[in-house]
């Protein structure tokens, strides 16, 4: 075998017996790809070394190694396509929610372009507005969306009408996968766009900060279990989507309580202005009730 250039070494192909000008390493098949005459030939190459020192190049077929790979690199290169695709969802959607003005339809944008981030069935996001575990303060107003085939369900409520998994949930402040009777026992205290016999998975995600659950997310899969990619994807879906909800609900509150002082003030104004009224209604009906007065004057 003689060195001709950086990489490329002349050997003699032990099936034509003819020189075979160039070959160069190839990763694909581990050993090396011949080229007779310039022209690919296809084939992989294998270099034995002979007796005499030189090095025979031998064609094999490579079916087995060439569908290995083949395999290998469509399933790398579609688990690639995947993340790039399922991230480029994630920004769109952030973008999206951000332009939202109301929490209705933040969840109507969820219910649309989660099947593009996770292959979820049904979804709940639960939120209160205050501590629902401090016995003395006031009952908090509690914030539920349900997600179901592209659509969504808004409601304001109270803590007394979840379900006691659900409290048990909040309590617990645990990120967890549920499946098998665990998932079988919560589905029987969760709403009917849950109820589905097909069902493999309940993702729960409980955001916490300070040592308190902020907001809880269910999330349910059917056929399949959730991948790690999923659960990751979940997570940051989690977060945005809390955030923009929490601010929108503390605008909400803002204007109902400057829309409150404004009636305040409007009520006030009329109660003023009665009672100037009145006043003058008074004093007029007590000068035309005593002509006498009138007279002398």
């Amino acid at each position: 075998m003689v060195l001709l250039q950086r990489g490329f070494y002349c050997v003699e192909d032990a099936v034509t017996a003819s020189t075979l000008r160039w070959v160069y390493p190839c990763a694909h098949f581990g050993g090396y790809h011949a080229l007779l005459g310039g022209v690919d030939r296809g084939l992989p190459t294998k270099l034995t070394p002979s007796r005499d020192g030189r090095c025979r190049a031998e064609e094999t077929s490579g079916k087995d190694s060439m569908s290995d790979h083949t395999a290998n690199s469509r399933s790398s290169m579609q688990d690639l396509l995947s993340k790039v695709s399922r991230y480029e969802a994630l920004f769109e959607l952030t973008g999206v929610i951000n332009a939202a003005g109301d929490i209705e339809s933040v969840g109507e944008v969820l219910a649309r372009r989660l099947k593009y981030i996770a292959d979820v069935y049904s979804w709940r996001y639960i939120c209160f507005d205050g501590d629902p575990e401090d016995p003395e303060g006031p009952e908090p107003i509690t914030i539920v969306v349900d997600g179901y085939r592209g659509r969504t369900d808004v409601m304001r409520t109270t803590p007394a009408t979840l379900s006691r998994f659900e409290v048990e949930l909040w309590r617990d402040r645990k990120t967890r996968i549920l499946c098998g009777e665990p998932m079988s026992n919560a589905l029987e205290q969760l709403p009917v766009h849950f109820q589905k016999d097909d069902l493999e998975q309940i993702s729960v995600n409980a955001l916490v900060e300070n040592s308190k659950t902020q907001a809880l997310y269910l999330f349910c899969r059917r056929r399949r279990p959730f991948t790690e990619l999923d659960v990751k994807c979940l997570s940051m879906v989690c977060g945005f989507f809390h955030r923009k909800v929490h601010m929108l609900w503390e605008q909400q509150k803002l204007r109902d309580l400057e829309l409150a002082y404004l009636q305040q003030e409007v009520m006030l104004r009329q109660s003023e202005r009665l009672a100037t009224l009145g006043r003058l209604s008074a004093g007029m009906a007590h000068e035309l009730n005593n002509p006498t007065a009138v007279a002398r004057q």
